[in-house]
């Protein structure tokens, strides 16, 4: 008879953690209101900032599995960290690499000094520059977007 209460139990967990959830999405808000009113960021700036925060958060994660494939290969000596002779350097200079090769393949710059190796690499590099060009373009048209309405607001007052 306990077994059966065991669903039921954790349907309950979800639910509070669900509610949470919406508890600090609803203080977020509260925060970001406060920090309007001391700080007044307009709300194109907050986008910008909003999207750079995601911006880096996301690198920050392609690099860091960048790095795990490399430990997941069972044949690590092909790897890209191989190739360029890394492979004796400290976790944190590993990571540094990791995500200049991030930026430069999300921002579509390329240079080409550190490329994937191994089938693993090359189809996680394939998936990184997607995400790369769905990224950029929307950086772009978002930065477009505060842009024009920054012109708006300024052409506004100066007709007044």
């Amino acid at each position: 008879a306990r077994l059966t209460k065991i669903p039921r139990l954790y349907r309950l967990i979800k639910m509070f953690k669900m509610f949470r959830m919406l508890k600090i999405a609803k203080k977020r808000s509260s925060i970001m209101k406060y920090f309007n009113k001391i700080i007044k960021v307009k709300v194109g700036v907050e986008r910008l900032l909003l999207f750079l925060v995601l911006f880096m958060l996301m690198c920050h994660i392609i690099a860091c599995f960048w790095v795990i494939i490399v430990n997941i290969e069972s044949d690590n000596t092909m790897s890209w960290v191989y190739s360029k002779n890394y492979q004796d350097l400290p976790n944190q200079d590993l990571y540094i690499r990791a995500l200049y090769f991030t930026v430069t393949t999300i921002t579509t710059v390329g240079f080409g000094d550190i490329s994937a190796q191994q089938n693993i690499e090359m189809i996680f590099g394939i998936l990184v520059m997607i995400l790369g060009v769905g990224a950029f373009s929307y950086a772009t048209g978002a930065l477009s977007s505060i842009l024009s309405n920054f012109d708006d607001t300024t052409a506004m007052l100066k007709e007044r």
